[in-house]
């Protein structure tokens, strides 16, 4: 085994730092942790040698490795490239978690049922690689990622996310693609720029074998950029004269598309048949030699036509065709005549069997006609079909796009590029949807076809600026009445959502317009969940709190029931606010909890994500903020893990909890973060919103009143949620600060929610607030405060109830009384982690004459973090490793890893010595 990580071969000069990174990642995998790291360059820049050093490296250490390549072509076949990659680790296919199996084997096509929800297909993958040889150290290496598939391409990056203590490292290997480009996001990258003069003519020299003249060197290094693969070429057709400067270099030098030139000349000095041979090897996208072969029997080649192209060094052949250079391929292809490759794909379409290989065939079909074929589209348009339900989007999507193009019919021909574009959007690439959708002649569509076309272009609209899209869904959903009415629901009931979190930034006439027709839709219909919901929805933002306690309240019992969907797109977030609506806080916990483990049981990562911010919410409303920071760092990792990372929204989840935790500056720099230009550009009035509310309540833990009532009165009648919210911000800092005028209005609102609520954390917060403005007579108020919000977990609101009584108290000079409640505020605000409200007690207190003595930590703890906190409470709860990771979305061993930190952390050597470690007075 080889102790020494540098490079051996001289075609990695100039790259000695970027072969140190990876080495040392797998030295650390031998240790047994793991990671993964993107190396980004133009072609020619020497990805491919550097990973081939690499590969070889890894093989003298010990490391077992596994190789695939993308290859062009290949990015319209979906899973095809994790489908080479597993073939190794089949053998614990078996073994895999059902749910996990079921996923991955309808992606790769083992099973002919069940969708492949990628997130589960990348757990699957990160199951089998790191339970195969567990320990061993293991590479994978992903050359030329930027022609996989985009399914794959997703999976592997979603597994390189995932990696903790798999012993496991993964190398991409990418060109700067747009297509591929977001897929890496979080992943540490290398870019490989060009060579330095010096080490471009050191290569030169190593290449030729000659002696270089500095100033040669100079020019080579300047003139190719310092491209590591132009220079190699150039080493082969320099002369020793021009080597030492005798003779003038040859002008332009190779680079980029000249170098593809260079290689395009060398394939046309070759003789016809062999042209022919390596155009069929090109148009094929595994290049496979019995099947080149044979579509040159087709046409008349023989095998023997090959040979002058492998003696020139262009290409190898074994089982496969590999060509010198995926350069070499692209100017054998692009170099083509039109004609001549339409050929080439219909001679391997002849020799394809369709149903060993349908999507082969098909895709060459489609690609040997010239103008419109309506056969070959119908035959597209049926395998995308299938290719859809097995979850390869972009593949449905590439199917659908050519199908349109070669339909003649303009009626069918739009219904297949609204169903192409929307495809495209499914598989998460906005900007070919959009382009598809501009180009689709609507007007020869039917009227279902011109509906979708109005939803998704709404759809499309909505994610960047919500308010905006409105119009459009409005428009969308009348459309689809006619002819597709549960999916006219749907769109209301979305359209009704985005008016609500839009808030005051959504055109009040538009909304009114909105509510009506939403209202008027279901005169009709029968009672059905969704119903309830557009009903609740529209109470919302019609404004009047009080009647739309009624509606709301049937809609959170409907989306209870047993036969509601936990996944629909906006069905967690539309509860969350509707639940918040009635401060009904055990029904927005346990709806959360019910959809949370449902989500993770199905893996559905994009849709726990939301749920895992809803509890956020609540946990941070029960002063619970241990378990908001394992809740946040999930939906963080989750986030990073399928590279979709809304820094903004994270920040919107966390606003109220910096106001009770962060330390002022920190919580005031949050909160101009939301409340920048840019934000309110989006026009989402509840980023906008929540920031006044953290704002107000930040004010108010400093006994700044005037300045939590400027932040809170502009929320009296704004959206959902953070108004409510509000009302009790804004009668203590109006009465505090002298406007009870303010606290008035504020105190009688909060008292119509209380009795349309019904529930006790409402009505404790309205008999707060009479008490706050019942001078002398608050003490009857503040008790039933203390005793309804007793029966609740909000506990931050009863601690300030015991707060506001206790200094209420002090000033009647009843000191003893008051240092009771302070005291029982203090504690509650000090488990909590409320330093600014402790603080105030802690004043308060010191004025009844006790001195308060900040509490220390237990001396030596070891506080877990918060993945180690949430896999300690599942282990405590019996579940295995393995359960523990499928729930978790993370490797075995990686749960192993963190168990054995947790042991020693908290000092026990069992799972069933957990629970007692892990109890909390603090309420994490």
């Amino acid at each position: 085994m080889s102790d020494d990580p540098r490079p051996s071969s001289g075609t990695l000069v100039g790259r000695e730092v970027e072969f140190g990174v990876i080495a040392a990642l797998l030295e650390a995998a031998r240790s047994g942790e793991s990671g993964a790291v993107v190396v980004r360059g133009e072609a020619g820049m020497g990805k491919s040698a550097l990973l081939s050093a690499i590969t070889e490296h890894a093989r003298t250490s010990g490391i077992r490795i596994h190789e695939i390549r993308g290859v062009p072509g290949e990015a319209d076949f979906g899973f095809a490239g994790l489908q080479r990659l597993l073939i190794p680790f089949m053998d614990g296919y078996d073994g895999l978690p059902k749910i996990q199996r079921e996923a991955l084997g309808a992606a790769i096509g083992l099973m002919d049922e069940g969708t492949p929800d990628r997130f589960l297909v990348g757990l699957a993958t990160l199951t089998l690689v790191a339970e195969t040889e567990p320990g061993r150290p293991k590479l994978l290496v992903l050359d030329d990622a930027h022609w996989l598939d985009q399914e794959s391409v997703a999976t592997l990056a979603f597994v390189a996310r995932r990696l903790q203590a798999e012993s496991l490292v993964i190398v991409f290997g990418a060109r700067p693609d747009d297509r591929v480009a977001r897929s890496f996001d979080g992943i540490p990258t290398l870019v490989l720029s060009g060579l330095s003069v010096g080490a471009a003519t050191e290569l030169l020299a190593l290449s030729s074998g000659a002696t270089v003249d500095a100033e040669v060197g100079r020019r080579v290094a300047t003139g190719t950029q310092g491209c590591p693969l132009a220079v190699i070429e150039l080493a082969g057709d320099l002369t020793p004269a021009h080597l030492v400067g005798a003779v003038s270099l040859p002008d332009p030098l190779p680079i980029g598309a000249r170098l593809e030139e260079l290689y395009l000349q060398r394939v046309r000095a070759l003789p016809a048949a062999t042209q022919q041979l390596l155009l069929i090897a090109a148009a094929d996208p595994g290049a496979h030699l019995s099947a080149v072969l044979s579509a040159g029997v087709v046409a008349g080649l023989d095998a023997d036509d090959l040979d002058a192209a492998q003696e020139k060094g262009l290409v190898d052949s074994g089982a496969t065709i590999t060509f010198r250079h995926p350069l070499v391929r692209s100017a054998v292809y692009g170099g083509a005549a039109p004609v001549d490759r339409r050929r080439a794909h219909a001679l391997l379409a002849a020799v394809t069997d369709p149903e060993a290989e349908p999507d082969s065939w098909v895709w060459h079909r489609a690609l040997s006609v010239n103008g419109t074929d309506e056969e070959v589209a119908a035959a597209l348009e049926a395998r995308s079909l299938e290719v859809e339900r097995r979850g390869r989007y972009s593949a449905y999507a590439a199917l659908l796009s050519r199908a349109a193009v070669l339909t003649p019919d303009a009626r069918t021909r739009a219904r297949r590029t609204i169903a192409a574009a929307n495809a495209h959007s499914l598989a998460g690439a906005p900007v070919e949807a959009r382009r598809l959708l501009e180009s689709a002649q609507i007007t020869h569509a039917d009227p279902l076809t011109r509906a979708h076309a109005k939803r998704l272009h709404a759809k499309l609209t909505s994610g960047p600026r919500p308010a905006d899209a409105l119009p459009l869904l409005l428009d969308a959903a009348r459309s689809l009445e006619a002819v597709d009415r549960p999916l006219a629901l749907e769109t209301y009931a979305e359209a009704l959502y985005l008016t609500a979190i839009s808030s005051h930034l959504a055109d009040r006439a538009l909304a009114e317009q909105l509510t009506a027709s939403a209202l008027a839709s279901l005169e009709h219909d029968p009672p059905s969940i969704i119903a309830d919901l557009i009903r609740a929805l529209a109470a919302l933002v019609s404004g009047d709190r009080t009647d739309s306690a009624g509606p709301i309240r049937t809609a959170l019992r409907s989306m209870r029931r047993p036969d509601a969907p936990s996944t629909v797109h906006i069905w967690t977030s539309v509860a969350a606010i509707l639940a918040a609506e009635l401060f009904d806080i055990e029904g927005h916990r346990e709806f959360m909890a019910k959809n949370a483990s449902i989500q993770r049981s199905r893996g559905a990562l994009d849709h726990l994500r939301t749920t895992l911010d809803a509890q956020v919410q609540s946990e941070t409303w029960c002063g619970r903020f241990g378990t908001v920071d394992v809740l946040l760092a999930e939906a963080d990792d989750i986030s990073r893990a399928i590279g979709d990372d809304n820094i903004v929204w994270r920040q919107l989840i966390r606003a109220e909890l910096t106001a009770w935790r962060a330390d002022e500056a920190e919580c005031r720099a949050i909160i101009e973060l939301m409340r920048s230009p840019s934000i309110e550009a989006t026009r989402n009035g509840l980023l906008v919103n929540a920031a006044n509310l953290t704002l107000a309540l930040l004010e108010n833990s400093l006994g700044h009143y005037a300045a939590a009532l400027e932040a809170a009165w502009p929320l009296l009648d704004r959206g959902p949620v953070v108004n409510l919210r509000s009302l009790p911000e804004i009668v203590e800092a109006g009465h505090r600060c002298g406007r009870d005028d303010a606290a008035g209005e504020a105190l009688e609102r909060l008292e119509r929610m209380s009795e349309a609520c019904g529930t006790a954390w409402a009505s404790g917060l309205h008999s707060r607030g009479v008490a706050i403005m019942a001078g002398d007579h608050a003490e009857p108020h503040f008790v039933r405060s203390v005793s309804e919000l007793g029966t609740t977990p909000v506990r931050p609101d009863l601690a300030r109830t015991r707060l506001l009584y206790g200094e209420w108290l002090r000033r009647q000079n009843r000191r003893k009384d008051a240092q009771a409640e302070l005291k029982a505020a203090y504690r509650m605000f000090t488990e909590m982690g409320a330093p600014r409200f402790a603080s105030r007690a802690a004043r308060e207190l010191a004025a009844t004459g006790v001195v308060v003595r900040r509490r220390s930590s237990v001396a030596g703890a070891q506080p877990l973090t918060p993945q180690e906190e949430a896999i300690a409470q599942l282990a405590a709860g019996a579940a295995t490793n393995r359960e523990i990771a499928a729930s978790l979305f993370l490797s075995s061993s990686t749960v192993d890893y963190h168990l054995r930190k947790v042991y020693r952390k908290l000092g026990v050597d069992s799972r069933r010595k957990l629970a007692g470690a892990l109890s909390d007075p603090s309420g994490r």
